[in-house]
């Protein structure tokens, strides 16, 4: 049995002399001859068109790769890593002086507002006294403003009949002064009496609007109490919510026994700041830590940052907002598309090397903090489109840049083609003859049929698009 890849390298010869059917193809104009004697200027079985059945494609491992039209970019090449941004890495600390109860296991998925570590303190019981007393206070200033208010209240009312008694005073000694001014027996005494009375009503009056403003003073310096009071209580709470990490109106709210949440903690939790992995944990149970120790690691890999390195003199190159593909070691993470984040205005005094970042998205979270990439960034652009396909589906025969492409009428066969070519980059690269858009070339194994030498066409002719080979006329 002969193999497909046997049958390729050497073309069946023909076992009598062939009839050959005469075409008129455009660009070559043939001579009549006689039908029964073979043409000088054809070669019989000499053709570059190669059957590729299935089982050679399956014996050379064949793949094709279509040709595109686009531009092609001029690419630079950048090494770097993968990195969580400063934004999405949390490191919670210990609030306070502090024993560990439990934590939270490292790389262990963590939602928002899930507890991480849950920790006892001395601190606690210090702020809850001192909410206790900020509480007493507050009471305090009340019931003296309330006391205040109402003896401010009596006092007005007091002060309104010192008034009264002294208008009705005054218009007594009216009364009996006209009654003198008109010869009526009144003594001297009587009238003295009632300017005596009119005097200590109007002391009287004056004395009840002093006091009156005394206590109006005092509800007022009450009302500043109660206002200090009431800002000390929130202070204190304040201070307890930085510590367990509640809201305050979460320790106000009552419990299930109707008294303050704040009264009742014997220990707090250390809740998560978003969602995220836990990727380091720094305590255990019963340790006893200092306050500002660090507890864990929380980093959110939902969004990623590519951070690479390149020389500082090729700063000039890149710009802010230039597109980036993103490629990674593993074929099985798909490249990222992206863009360039603005310049970092700093380069590393050592290496004398510049620093430049993308954002990576990661919804899925496939990529790791720390994986090893490589961007490509754009910094040119062709002026115009081309045929475009990967550089790896062109070989060179001598000096003869050529492809194999797929037949368009049969998917079975590779036709030999020369190509112009143009500019690389990427792994790219233009084709200004030989293939057209949409068009399906070989890459793998493009190199094995090469090597079997069929379809070269001998020197002094070419083939028509029929596959047969024909000599140039002189």
């Amino acid at each position: 049995m002969i193999s497909p890849l046997r049958s390729l390298r050497r073309p069946p010869r023909a076992a009598a002399p062939l009839l050959l059917v005469l075409v008129p193809l455009a660009g070559c104009t043939r001579e009549p001859t006689d039908s029964a004697t073979p043409r000088q200027d054809e070669a019989p079985g000499l053709t570059n068109r190669l059957q590729v059945p299935p089982e050679v494609v399956g014996n050379l491992g064949i793949t094709y790769e279509t040709a595109t039209r686009g531009r092609l970019g001029v690419w630079r090449q950048v090494p770097g890593q993968l990195e969580v941004p400063e934004q999405a890495r949390w490191r919670p600390r210990a609030p306070a002086r502090c024993r560990v109860v439990s934590t939270v296991s490292r790389w262990q998925e963590v939602a928002a507002g899930e507890v991480l570590a849950t920790l006892t303190s001395p601190e606690l019981l210090h702020a809850q006294n001192r909410i206790e007393i900020a509480h007493q206070q507050l009471a305090r200033a009340h019931a003296g403003l309330l006391a205040a208010k109402a003896r401010l209240t009596d006092s007005t009312s007091h002060v309104e009949a010192a008034t009264q008694f002294e208008q009705a005073s005054h218009q007594r000694l009216a009364e009996l002064q006209r009654l003198h001014d008109q010869g009526n027996a009144l003594t001297e005494g009587e009238l003295l009496t009632v300017r005596a009375a009119v005097t200590d009503a109007g002391r009287a009056r004056l004395d009840a609007a002093l006091r009156r403003d005394e206590l109006a003073a005092a509800v007022a310096d009450w009302e500043i109490e109660a206002e200090r009071a009431r800002q000390a209580v929130q202070e204190e709470l304040q201070e307890l919510a930085v510590l367990t990490g509640l809201e305050a109106s979460l320790l106000e709210a009552g419990d299930d026994a109707g008294a303050p949440r704040w009264r009742g903690l014997r220990r707090f939790d250390v809740l998560a700041p978003a969602a995220g992995t836990v990727s380091e944990v720094f305590v255990t149970a019963g340790d006893l830590l200092a306050a500002g120790d660090d507890l864990l690691v929380v980093l959110d890999t939902r969004e990623l940052r590519f951070r690479g390195h390149l020389p500082e003199g090729d700063l000039g190159s890149l710009d802010a907002g230039d597109p980036v593909r993103i490629e990674f070691p593993s074929h099985a993470l798909p490249p990222v598309e992206t863009t360039l984040a603005p310049r970092i205005p700093v380069t590393d005094p050592a290496t004398r090397m510049a620093h430049v970042e993308a954002p990576v998205p990661n919804p899925e979270r496939r990529l790791a903090d720390g994986l090893s990439a490589l961007a490509w960034i754009r910094v040119e652009q062709s002026a115009g489109e081309e045929v475009l396909i990967p550089e790896r589906c062109v070989v060179f025969d001598g000096l003869e840049a050529i492809v194999f492409k797929r037949a368009s009428d049969d998917p079975n066969v590779a036709i030999r083609t020369p190509v112009e070519l143009g500019q690389r980059a990427r792994g790219l690269v233009e084709v200004f003859a030989g293939v057209l858009d949409g068009e399906q070339v070989v890459a793998d194994g493009i190199h094995q049929l090469k090597q079997t030498g069929l379809g070269k066409p001998p020197e002094g002719g070419h083939f028509h698009a029929d596959g047969t080979w024909h000599s140039d006329h002189k």
